[in-house]
């Protein structure tokens, strides 16, 4: 484990809030965080104080079920936060909304084992649904919160303020690190949890092997992987000599996500397989990694996205779930076969900082004719 991630998870162990950026998107996202099981009214303050922004509680999905708490919404859109029913503590509260208050609820929140009895609706605490899998199946703040109370052997229940400057606007990473100094706080990033969690937890199994002849290239060997996160399964077709000891020569390797009306179809919009599959065929050793996606309004999206793109509109960024089923899911693949280093076969010329936490070297961009 690194040295930063270890310290910050002593402070919020000992009931100290660490600064967390968001690093997944443009916007990094800056948040304190702390654990509900440990804080006081003093920190509680501290967060209202120097946060500025909104106070929540991300919880686990497990303890949200736990707590038998509602969803705030039947339904909401993908990008919203997952909020539950608004909470306050039963007893031990005035208005509810002080933060010794606040700090009660918290507490209850993050020990009661008898949530219905303990705790009232409407509250003060806003309760957010981190997804099953943390920071391994969305890379957000979010999850990122949780997984800290986690790996700090806490109760998966976080405080959460959003950070804002003095006149109202989203905090820079700059001003990040001059509130971390001031109050001498650590800042650890969601990049460092997801390369934690991706080094030390094993999120992929190995369930099937076999030749497999593909017609007009050649015989790949197949393998399948099964996610032990949300049991999607995926393959991978190499070819050449590959074992589990660690390499560092560049491989040739192509991730691609699934997309069933184009890959069925072959629309124009889609590189499809073979192209790929030739390029690596020819090459006499490489991987390509088809990952699938158990989510429902998979071909809905892919509509959507075609729809966008044949109207000359930008696709938008994609999400954290995406980049860590597509890449988090692809580099533990890869490494199982000993790679190191990748030289990624793609005709895109996307940004690829968010393959950082996943500790794969890209040397080389490749093209190929599709």
């Amino acid at each position: 484990m690194e040295d930063n991630l270890r310290n910050a998870l002593a402070e919020i162990s000992s009931g100290k809030p660490v600064v967390l950026v968001d690093d997944s998107s443009v916007e990094k996202t800056v948040v304190l965080v702390a654990a509900a099981d440990k804080i006081s009214s003093e920190s509680t303050n501290f967060l209202i104080a120097e946060g500025r922004g909104h106070i929540y509680a991300p919880c686990s999905d497990a303890r949200i079920r736990e707590l038998n708490l509602a969803p705030m919404v039947e339904k909401r859109s993908p990008t919203s936060l997952a909020l539950t029913v608004s909470v306050e503590s039963r007893t031990g509260v005035s208005t509810g909304i002080s933060a010794a208050d606040r700090a009660q609820t918290l507490k209850v929140l993050a020990t009661t084992q008898d949530g219905p009895r303990e705790l009232i609706s409407p509250g003060h605490i806003f309760p957010i649904i981190a997804r099953a899998g943390g920071v391994l199946m969305r890379h957000h703040w979010v999850e990122g919160a949780v997984d800290l109370t986690i790996l700090s052997s806490c109760s998966p229940v976080a405080v959460v303020a959003l950070c804002l400057s003095e006149n109202g606007r989203p905090l820079s990473l700059r001003e990040a690190n001059d509130l971390a100094r001031r109050f001498d706080l650590i800042v650890v990033t969601t990049s460092e949890i997801v390369r934690e969690r991706m080094n030390s937890e094993p999120i992929i199994s190995k369930v099937a092997e076999t030749l497999l002849p593909v017609a007009g290239i050649g015989t790949f060997r197949a393998h399948c992987f099964r996610s032990l996160l949300d049991g999607a399964e995926h393959l991978a077709l190499t070819t050449g000599e590959f074992t589990d000891q660690r390499s560092d020569e560049p491989v040739l390797v192509r991730v691609q996500s699934e997309n069933p009306l184009a890959d069925l179809l072959a629309v124009p919009q889609r590189q499809p397989f073979f192209g790929a599959l030739k390029k690596i065929y020819s090459a006499n050793k490489g991987v390509f990694i088809y990952v699938r996606h158990p989510r429902q309004g998979l071909l809905a999206a892919t509509l959507t996205d075609m729809k966008r793109e044949i109207a000359g509109k930008t696709l938008a960024t994609p999400p954290g779930d995406t980049i860590i089923r597509e890449y988090g899911t692809g580099s533990q693949i890869v490494r199982s076969f000993g790679i190191n280093r990748v030289r990624l076969l793609t005709n895109s010329a996307k940004d690829r900082s968010a393959l950082t936490p996943f500790q794969l070297e890209i040397v080389e961009e490749v093209p190929f004719a599709v």
